[in-house]
């Protein structure tokens, strides 16, 4: 029996903003905003969420949004003409009377020779301004057979539409985005096209770029998707970065959060909440052969972004109340550090590393400047024995300096290094 197959395409617009991360380093500038300025470099935004709606106040000017912003549409066809062409090593076959929501145009497909390569793409335009918009792109009226994908463990996954159809778009969060249809006695590989079909983002998630719906008894679709959610709201879910770092045999990840989800600048009852969550998490998903390490990237006391790494789950703020100690037992988190400034961030007057190596150490290093020049101090660590653990403790004087740096160097020639640290 022939089936067809029907090209299956939709569309969500909003509204794209410029960020106000942008507009603060033009205004220090002295550079006049004007509406064309704001044309030009809105295009660049990172910190905008077209679907975030009313959105985060304070990201970008003109929120908070409106639900109406967000159209969404499905592909319709009126086709009355097919245009095929050559260029190059290619060949193009265009289909007009293509429309999806507020875009207008023709669906084109196009194979390369000497390849069993083909792409799909509308190209198509619409009259409105500062459109943002994602879309989903397949095929349906496959006969039942069977989708396989790598899964981000490296492990194969399959599923043969032995239960009833699906309501929405199942996604495969798959390894390198593709996605493999086996039916009848051929197989036809789907992924989205690399490097355009992703936007901007602060996230380390496979999202589920490809997908299949069973759509009845007899028929499946299956194509390319750009995800709209990103948090899905569990402590128990497996982020997708998790079993792949087991599988490659990873025995201890870090973390760098708290960076633009974290209330960084609340006193404590939403951020020490978080905080609690975050480390639960963390311990919930290490056991003896694998330790997620909680680390946080600020930006707070220093004048920019940086890292911080402590032995243990410890609870602190960005900010300090007037008469506020800088440590105070809080129930029920315990000892909690309260910093409002560079010297709090940095009390005491030494610079502790606690450091385990493999290799025989040969020397401590650290190096500082005043802004006009750079110094140096090395202590002789070749005392140490190889696979050992200590920690040092090195007097330093903050007068006078702008920012220091810590390394240890091992008689392998590998060294470990703290970022500049800015008083």
């Amino acid at each position: 029996m022939r089936r067809t197959l029907l090209s299956l395409l939709a569309a969500t617009a909003g509204v794209r903003r410029i960020s106000n991360q942008q507009l603060s380093p033009l205004r220090a500038l002295g550079v006049r905003i004007t509406p064309e300025l704001i044309e030009k470099e809105k295009w660049n935004a990172f910190w905008d969420a077209p679907l975030n709606v009313p959105g985060v106040e304070g990201i970008n000017p003109g929120t908070p949004r409106k639900p109406e912003e967000i159209r969404r549409g499905v592909s319709k066809f009126a086709v009355k003409t097919c245009a095929v062409k050559t260029d190059g090593a290619r060949l193009e076959a265009s289909f007009d009377g293509f429309e999806l929501g507020i875009f207008a145009g023709r669906l084109q497909f196009t194979v390369y020779r000497g390849s069993n390569l083909i792409r799909m793409e509308a190209i198509a335009r619409t009259e409105e301004s500062s459109v943002a918009y994602k879309y989903d792109a397949g095929l349906k009226g496959f006969p039942l057979g069977r989708v396989s994908w790598l899964d981000t463990s490296r492990a194969w996954q399959k599923y043969e539409f032995g239960g009833s159809p699906n309501e929405n778009p199942v996604p495969m969060r798959a390894r390198n985005r593709v996605g493999i249809i086996e039916a009848g006695s051929g197989s036809l590989a789907f992924f989205p096209p690399p490097h355009k079909f992703f936007f901007a983002r602060e996230i380390e998630m496979n999202l589920g770029f490809v997908y299949y719906r069973k759509d009845n008894a007899s028929s499946f679709s299956a194509g390319v998707r750009q995800a709209e959610q990103m948090d899905e709201g569990s402590i128990d879910l497996w982020p997708s970065w998790l079993p792949a770092f087991r599988a490659l045999g990873v025995n201890i990840a870090m973390m760098s959060d708290f960076h633009g989800d974290g209330h960084a600048k609340d006193p404590g009852p939403l951020r020490l909440a978080e905080q609690k969550v975050y480390f639960d998490g963390c311990r919930r998903h290490s056991d003896k052969e694998f330790l997620i390490m909680p680390g946080e990237e600020p930006d707070a006391h220093f004048g920019g972004h940086y890292t911080t790494v402590f032995p243990k789950p410890v609870y602190w703020t960005h900010v300090r109340g007037k008469d506020q100690p800088l440590v105070e037992q809080h129930p029920p988190y315990g000892k909690v550090y309260h910093t409002g400034s560079e010297a709090d961030e940095l009390e005491g007057g030494r610079f502790e590393a606690d450091i385990e190596w493999t290799f025989p150490l040969e020397f401590l290093e650290l190096v500082w400047g005043d802004g006009k020049k750079t110094e140096r101090q090395v202590m002789s660590a070749k005392d140490q024995a190889p696979l050992g653990r200590n920690r040092f403790a090195i007097p330093f004087d903050k007068t006078g300096r702008k920012w220091v740096r810590f390394a240890v160097w091992d008689s392998a020639g590998n060294g470990a290094f703290s970022q500049p640290v800015h008083f």
